[in-house]
């Protein structure tokens, strides 16, 4: 084997002893060759094949490739946490510490550098090279002179915060390292951090900036926490009329300026950083344009926008109500649509159920192909709106219901108000999201009865494909980087635009049947792809993994037949395997929950769903309610498929089971993001990741049990684990984690061994003594004393632990 097959073999095959032989007794020629690679990925400034970058620092970690090093440097500027951050770190590790010049220029890149991710890379790099070599001293002399670098400059802004907060947290807190020699000027460096920050959401890494300076002076974080309850309520305090006037002649600026005067006035010992700080601590997310405040005239901007005092609000509002009168035009329109489409769809069952008792109209229509359109028809039109003993219901009533409610919440004085307190261009950006439900609503409603239910029939199909366009593109945004953002962006849109079975689209192919069943071909090895993904790593859709197999073998092998005949049955189990793994914490309580999951038809396990508020999404609801249910799944399930399908050799017999096939992968997509066993397996497989990395890295156990108080007290939010919750932020309640750690009907889903790991560290006494430490604290306590009982009298403790979580009990009710 030669230099050019070993390369192959690694970069294409697999790891092979023999190839890496022959690579080791060519160290030049694969030298030049990953340098070769890297240029490459440089020029492009993107790292397109991930797999192949990482077996590239494979390579240089196991042959110690030290040439490469400046160009990973380079490569350093532009990486995003696609990259297995941990192999890159150990890669930069092994070559550096050969060369004393190249840890002096990692030194050095450390203070050059706006990229966060980096600068944690080159420093765990550098750490990591210390520890190996055993070089203590070297530690302790690096980090001084970086937190001290921090101490001794003057900063206009920060970008160094979640990097920083690791070396101070890690090292002096956790490592007890020496340094910083005065406590005064630590406090000042949080302070700064705190002040000049850009990024002062409320993350989890970020807060613990707030923890930090409470360990250091709780005196001053209660005044922060006393200007916080002041500004909060500074709505209801008296003005003078000097006051007034100056609010009514100048600039938001100035009238920050103002404020801060006022509290600094009213509040003891009170100084323009404290407010400063206290302002941070008050913005928990950069969700609205407003920018995140870092310098003096943004905070005095942030003070004035906490609250409504000036004529200028006013003239907002009246911008809001304008817009907002726009959009309750459109929806009087939309309105008025329904409405007229429910006329329509009377007046054709009205003209179908006179047919019916002409004799002569019978008699001309008693050929089987009209009998059958008949019926298809009148069953559309039932789909779309039906009057029962006086009760109407459809999916027209549907739509009518879901637009009041819209409008309802959308047209609420506290949202115009909400509004008002934003520039007239964050304004049209939030509408613009109204406008979005708008456009949607105008797509749904055509002209004419049986389009309008064609409209939900497509626009299910495509609901996979436009979450994975979004998922990709929004993986490769950046911060700080808007122009770079708004690029992708629209790149993202114009992918969901032009895709082939975007709905819009689709209709137009509809029109001609070869061209629609030549689309629903070329995109079916996608969807197919999806389900066996899906399949194979959800526990929820686990049981019907055989027979979607065995389905989707019937499309490749164009029995569609037994496809046909089958698909729609298993659909609707999969609503019935959605409750029964998301309700699972409901019926650990009450059995009765199963038993209804178990003896309900399609519709009321939708309905039951919706009731127990599981994230069902308009579209599943519209689409899988009335028009699934009733058009497809009732015919077949009565042996009447026959109805939809002419000849099962016709070419309607591939379109109709492909498109069963992309409602298929719509509902396994729903289902396999938002149930609860799902839910709970992520969560389980996260905190025992953190835990053990934590062990191997920390020898700390501290953050650890940091999130797991927050989460036994419910006030822990992260980004989305699924969407079993809505929202971005999400947090589950304390007792159902607590089920999905401890309760034994969960074990037989989840890794054993992971469970038992975190419930070890639940039940130990470490854990019990740091609750009992962190209470002491300023600390909102939601639901940890629940948590605490249930912990007591659900699981066998020894005498000491039992001693200690009464004494945390007796504290809390106190």
């Amino acid at each position: 084997m030669d230099i050019n097959e070993a390369i192959d073999i690694i970069f294409n095959i697999n790891e092979s002893k023999e190839a890496f032989d022959v690579i080791e007794n060519n160290i030049p020629q694969i030298t030049s060759y990953l340098i070769l690679k890297l240029k490459k990925i440089i020029e492009k400034k993107e790292i397109e094949e991930i797999e192949e970058f990482h077996m590239i620092l494979h390579l240089i970690l196991k042959f110690r490739i030290i040439e490469t090093f400046d160009f990973l440097l380079e490569i350093l500027e532009f990486i995003n946490f696609r990259v297995n951050i941990q192999l890159f770190i150990m890669t930069l590790s092994k070559i550096i510490h050969s060369y004393e010049k190249n840890i002096d220029k990692l030194n050095n890149y450390i203070f050059s550098q706006t990229n966060p991710l980096s600068q944690h890379i080159v420093y765990k790099a550098i750490i990591l090279s210390y520890e190996e070599n055993k070089e203590l001293q070297k530690i302790n002399d690096f980090l001084r002179e970086i937190v001290n670098y921090f101490v001794n400059t003057n900063f206009e802004y920060f970008k160094y915060e979640v990097f920083l907060l690791e070396i101070i947290n890690d090292n002096i807190y956790f490592k007890n390292y020496q340094l910083i020699d005065n406590k005064n000027k630590l406090e000042k460096l949080i302070e700064k951090i705190i002040i000049f920050s850009e990024i002062g959401y409320k993350s989890e890494n970020f807060e613990k900036y707030f923890c930090l300076l409470y360990k250091i002076n709780p005196k001053k974080f209660n005044k922060i926490i006393e200007i916080e309850n002041y500004i909060n309520n500074i709505k209801n305090e008296v003005f003078d009329q000097v006051e007034i006037g100056l609010f009514k002649k100048n600039n938001n600026v100035k009238k920050g300026k103002l404020l801060f005067k006022k509290i600094n006035k009213k509040i003891e010992n009170s100084n323009d950083n404290l407010i400063k700080i206290t302002l941070k601590k008050m913005r928990k997310y950069d969700f609205n344009s407003r920018k995140i405040p870092h310098t003096k005239e943004e905070y005095y901007e942030e003070i004035y926008n906490c609250f409504d005092l000036t004529g200028n609000l006013v003239d907002r509002y009246v911008l809001v109500n304008e817009k907002f009168g726009e959009i309750l035009k459109k929806y009087d329109i939309l309105k008025k649509k329904i409405e007229e489409l429910i006329d329509k769809v009377k007046e054709e069952l009205n003209e179908l159920k006179k047919s019916r008792y002409n004799r002569k109209g019978i008699l001309e229509d008693i050929e089987v192909v009209k009998l059958k359109e008949n019926y298809i028809k009148r069953r559309k039109l039932e789909v779309l709106f039906k009057n029962q003993e006086n009760i109407e219901s459809g999916l027209l009533i549907f739509y009518m219901k879901e637009l009041e409610t819209f409008f309802k919440n959308f047209s609420s004085n506290e949202k115009i108000k909400e509004l008002s307190l934003f520039s007239q261009n964050q304004i049209d950006y939030r509408i613009s999201y109204y406008n979005q439900i708008i456009r949607k609503f105008e797509f749904l409603l055509a002209e004419i009865p049986i389009s309008t239910l064609n409209k939900i029939y497509y626009n299910i199909k495509f609901i996979p494909y436009y979450d994975n366009i979004q998922n990709i593109g929004r993986r490769n945004l950046k911060l700080s980087d808007e122009e770079y953002n708004n690029t992708i962006i629209e790149k993202i849109n114009l992918k969901i635009e032009n895709h082939p079975l975007n709905p819009i689209n689709l209709e137009k192919y509809n029109k001609n049947e070869k061209d629609y069943l030549n689309i629903l071909r070329k995109n079916s090895s996608t969807a197919i792809a999806n389900i066996k993904h899906n399949i194979s790593n959800s526990i929820c859709l686990s049981k019907r993994k055989k027979i979607i197999e065995k389905i989707i073998n019937g499309i490749e092998n164009k029995d569609y037949e037994v496809v046909i005949n089958i698909l729609p049955i298993q659909i609707e189990g999969l609503f019935k395997d959605f409750l029964e793994y998301s309700l699972m914490y409901e019926y650990c309580q009450d059995i009765e929950v199963y038993n209804k999951i178990m003896n309900i038809d399609l519709v009321q396990k939708i309905d039951f769903g919706i009731k127990k508020n599981l994230n069902m999404f308009f579209d599943t609801i519209a689409y899988f309610k009335y028009y699934f249910n009733s058009l497809i799944r009732n015919n077949v399930a009565h042996g009447n498929y026959d109805f939809l399908v002419d000849n099962v050799k016709d070419i309607k017999s591939e379109i109709f089971a492909l498109e069963l096939l992309y409602d298929l992968n719509s509902i396994i997509h729903t289902i396999s993001e938002t149930n609860e066993i799902d839910t709970a397996q992520k969560y389980i497989e996260e905190t025992f990741d953190r835990i053990k990395k934590s062990e191997k890295y920390n020898g700390s156990n501290e953050i650890n049990m940091d999130c797991l108080i927050n989460d036994l007290n419910g006030t822990r939010e992260r980004f989305n684990l699924s969407k079993f919750k809505s929202g971005l932020f999400v947090s589950y309640e304390a007792t159902r984690i607590l089920y999905w750690i401890f309760n034994p009907l969960y074990e037989k889903y989840l890794d054993n061994n992971k469970l038992k790991s975190i419930r070890n560290l639940i039940i130990s006494s470490q854990f019990f003594s740091y609750i009992k430490n962190r209470i002491r604290s300023n600390f909102e306590n939601k639901e940890l004393m629940k948590s605490m009982k249930i912990i007591k009298t659900s699981f066998e403790l020894d005498n000491e632990m039992s001693l200690l979580i009464t004494e945390i009990i007796k504290y809390l009710n106190s």
